[in-house]
């Protein structure tokens, strides 16, 4: 039996039984009606690292990615995860220590249509999102803002201290650092499975199927009687830079644009430029190219001049575009443009000018988001899964989260394709005079006498569009047996199948009859 060690130490957290490699979660593929039970059995076995090892999800031949099957396919994917101590052995972690656990699904962005990369060569990701009662769906992680390493959970979250007042502080931040993202559980192995295995170990079921789609909660425009207040918390919530506003000195700390860094991300959180220029990047998409509401807040931008650390004026819009893919985006410019110095004065046209420019943005968004599509509606999309747990601190401080490195990306396998358990037969009965006489009605339609009189005329009448709904003044329940109905849908499919088999030539492929023996009654 392994020891469980008990004192305060650094956790990691990584694939059961994952080599150095790769030390994301171990993804095993379960076609089991209980796979949970079959699944703690082979953790209780004699060997169950080969046991489960020997499952793990590999490409398939051809393929570079992953693919993961939906329950349609009677399919499952499990995430399978052990804690240790990072100490001398590696002990497993006393699962006492983990106050919560949990896994995300996480999607990998693209550009140009493909993955998209960063300068240290690793996967950009986003995440499933909400803001309050909000479902922003997929956002990405931007510099500066929530991080892959952040909690999920916003209230959870320490949000760097810039004066000491905490609701100054709230108001400093971005408003990206109150996103949630979406988890799904992790459960840990019982004690008794994770001594005899010797790794406590945790697994949880993969989400590939959801039903959440990004939207807005308030469809419409606010409410006239709504309006002053709505109006209130919009002047609130934008920056200084962007409103009326009398010439400011900035308070960028160095003479030149540089990306952030670890060591300077608070500082420049910090001043009014960032601030400025992160909401014109994330919120209102100032920068994007093509987009005809960018386009008008540059617009309305490039009327003012900024004057620059080194004396020099430039068009406000475009200085700010650049600056944006040094600050926000982090690519490095060389030489490196001169730091702003004082933003200019914004008298009020100006301001109304900028003010329904940037509201224009936010309703061609929300007009977007109303038509976005759901969490994982997008065909070859890649994803990867990260789990993380949140251990206990000695002192009362609070639960540490720790993450897990990603999977692989991988790919879900779209509801059409074949998956790796047969189809559930659909059976048929006898047309035959006694299974006839069994076929009892199974469904009630109720039939209003409008559509009863037309569909109880002649079938010819139908046909030549004469058909008519003058009769009988009542409304009608009937009753249909199902499986008759579903003998009536088959000689329908194979009668259509048969007369598009002209055009496609697909029966050897849409249709396959296997001839069987009859069981003895």
């Amino acid at each position: 039996m392994v020891a469980v060690h008990q004192a305060h130490h650094e956790t990691a957290l990584r694939g059961a039984w994952s080599p150095d490699t790769a030390k994301g979660p171990l993804l095993i593929q379960r076609t089991d009606e209980d796979f949970v039970t079959a699944l703690l059995g082979e953790l209780n076995s004699a060997d169950a690292e080969a046991t489960v090892t020997a499952q793990r999800l590999q490409p398939a031949a051809g393929q570079n990615y992953l693919r993961l099957f939906q329950p349609v396919h009677r399919t499952f994917t499990l995430a399978l995860l052990e804690a240790r101590c990072e100490i001398f052995g590696f002990p497993r972690l006393d699962p006492r220590k983990i106050e919560s656990a949990g896994l995300v699904v996480r999607r990998v962005a693209e550009k140009d249509g493909q993955p998209q990369r960063d300068a240290q060569d690793q996967y950009v990701l986003e995440g499933w999102r909400t803001l309050g009662k909000t479902v922003a769906g997929w956002v990405p992680f931007p510099r500066g803002g929530v991080t892959t390493a952040c909690d999920p959970v916003p209230e959870r979250r320490c949000g760097p201290r810039f004066t000491g007042n905490a609701e100054v502080d709230r108001r400093l931040r971005p408003a990206v650092t109150d996103y949630a993202e979406a988890v799904s559980p992790l459960f840990p192995a019982p004690p008794d499975v994770a001594a005899k295995c010797g790794h406590t170990v945790l697994f949880g079921v993969v989400p590939v199927t959801s039903s959440a789609r990004a939207g807005l909660p308030d469809a419409a425009p606010p409410a006239p009687a709504n309006a002053a207040a709505w109006e209130s918390g919009w002047q609130e919530h934008l920056s200084p830079l962007l409103k009326a506003t009398n010439p400011r000195t900035l308070s960028w700390p160095y003479r030149t644009l540089t990306p952030p860094t670890r060591d300077n991300l608070a500082t420049l959180q910090a001043t009014d430029f960032y601030v400025a220029l992160q909401q014109l990047a994330q919120e209102f998409g100032a920068f994007k190219e093509g987009s005809a509401t960018a386009t008008a807040i540059l617009c309305e931008l490039d009327k003012l001049q900024i004057k620059l650390a080194d004396d020099t004026s430039r068009a406000a819009g475009q200085y700010l575009k650049a600056a944006a893919r040094i600050v926000i985006e982090g690519e490095a410019a060389s030489p490196a443009p001169p730091a702003p110095k004082t933003w200019p004065v914004i008298d009020a046209p100006a301001a109304a000018a900028l003010d329904r420019a940037l509201k224009a943005s936010v309703e061609a968004a929300r007009k977007a988001l109303l038509a976005a599509p759901g969490r994982f509606d997008e065909p070859g999309r890649l994803y990867v899964v990260q789990g993380f747990i949140r251990v206990r601190q000695p002192n009362n401080c609070p639960a540490k989260i720790v993450w897990s490195d990603a999977t692989p990306p991988f790919q879900i396998a779209p509801w059409h394709e074949p998956g790796p358990v047969a189809p559930a037969p659909i059976l048929l009965p006898d047309l035959t005079r006694d299974a006839l006489k069994k076929a009892t009605p199974g469904v009630m339609f109720s039939v209003p006498k409008d559509l009863f009189n037309l569909l109880r005329g002649k079938p010819k009448d139908l046909l030549d569009g004469n058909g008519s709904t003058s009769g009988l003044q009542l409304d009608w329940l009937c009753g249909f047996n199902i499986p008759i109905i579903t003998i009536c849908a088959f000689i329908l499919l194979n009668i259509i199948l048969a007369i598009l088999n002209l055009i496609f030539w697909w029966l050897p492929f849409v249709k396959i009859c296997i001839p069987f023996p009859r069981k003895k009654a």
